[in-house]
């Protein structure tokens, strides 16, 4: 197969436009080459073993589609094309496991993925849950309207008659539960994506010399520019300060540390008692972490990992289990109970964060040797 017919395939996979036959001619060659201990997967072989597969056609399965999956060897584009459809996650440096069986997973239940749910909590203590609430206005007051979005967004507006001098701002609050994720706009433009488990606190608009939130768990923040105003985000242990950027907020391990990765643009960080500080590049990541001693630690990361979360999918480069189980957990709201693993095997790919929660494990287990056995929301890790 030439490489321009794997990238047409490729593109009528994302497009939904595949036929059946293709698909099924696709990965029922990856499935075999999988099983080889040493794959050869130049041009010359994909189009020899597709066109084997397609002189004897199987009985279709449905195959686990993915958004994207990084080459993780040093293969030609098509080969990496085909790779591409097929398969959702490879160990760094290692092969599928040859002996694993087709059917590993036991599960009693299904568990669909996390979707948009958050409550909203105004300064009257009354709550609002975004996820069932009706499309349009939901609360207004100080000059201010709170409306729910077509696509699912919360909007705060200043109404265009309001001048906000003598008022004001109520602080508000939106937090997202497990398995739950939002996207709010504040007043003054800034944008924000909350991750499952995570909060926002924020007044209902800004007035005088700053802007200032609060958050918990994971935020990545769109910061509408004004050079009169920064924009201060504030942890339990640090405050990150702009004026208009884009960056990530994870809170997730505070008892190891919190880290902010830059996007664009440039922030300052500093603790929260200001006997540290550091100003930040984009590709860069602060951790400062639980006990201070050393202050921020800054190093250089991979962007697309730290916003994988916002743009859909799972990001693991070269990551152990148990950090993979602590994503699946807060996405998939279920409960992890370990039985043994290899701690030393590590995974690297992208996924889709749309699959079904045993879509996701036997990739993991396809890819490896962890086995899971599931009832309902609670999944064991078995060696």
């Amino acid at each position: 197969m030439s490489e321009r017919r794997a990238k047409d395939l490729l593109k009528k996979l994302r497009s939904g436009d595949l036929s059946e036959e293709e698909r099924a001619i696709l990965e029922s060659w990856y499935l075999s080459v999988a099983k080889q201990s040493k794959v050869d997967i130049s041009d010359e072989a994909i189009e020899r073993d597709l066109n084997e597969v397609a002189r004897n056609l199987p009985v279709h399965r449905e195959p686990l589609e993915v958004r994207y999956l990084k080459p993780l060897a040093r293969i030609s584009i098509a080969a990496a094309s085909v790779a591409l459809l097929l398969f959702g996650l490879l160990q760094l440096g290692l092969k599928p496991n040859p002996n694993a069986p087709k059917e590993l997973v036991t599960k009693t239940s299904d568990v669909s993925p996390g979707s948009a749910k958050a409550i909203l909590t105004l300064a009257d203590n009354s709550m609002v849950e975004l996820d069932t609430a009706s499309q349009g206005e939901i609360a207004r007051g100080a000059g201010i309207t709170v409306n729910k979005s077509t696509d699912g967004r919360l909007i705060y507006t200043v109404d265009a008659d309001s001048q906000l001098k003598n008022e004001i701002a109520a602080i508000n609050t939106i937090s997202t539960p497990k398995g739950g994720e939002y996207k709010i706009q504040l007043a003054d433009g800034t944008v924000a994506w909350l991750n499952s488990m995570s909060s926002l606190s924020f007044p209902s608009f800004f007035k005088g010399e700053e802007r200032k939130v609060q958050v918990s768990g994971e935020v990545y923040f769109e910061v509408a520019k004004n050079k009169k105003m920064p924009f201060k985000v504030e942890t339990e242990t640090q405050t990150i300060e702009v004026l208009g950027t884009h960056f990530n907020v994870n809170t997730y391990n505070k008892d190891q540390a919190v880290k902010t990765t830059l996007i664009e643009g440039s922030v300052i960080v500093y603790s929260s008692d200001k006997r540290y500080s550091k100003v930040l590049k984009p590709g860069e990541e602060s951790a400062l972490f639980k006990d201070g001693k050393d202050g921020f630690v800054v190093r250089k990361v991979n962007i697309e990992e730290a916003v994988a979360w916002k743009n859909g999918y799972f990001l693991f480069a070269d990551e152990d289990l148990k950090s993979i189980m602590e994503k699946l957990s807060r996405w998939y709201n279920i409960e992890v109970e370990y039985r043994g693993f290899d701690k030393s095997q590590r995974y690297g790919g992208m996924i889709s964060r749309t699959k079904n929660l045993s879509q996701v494990l036997k990739i993991i287990e396809l890819s490896g040797n962890a086995k899971f056995e599931t009832n309902g929301r609670r999944v064991i890790v078995m060696p």
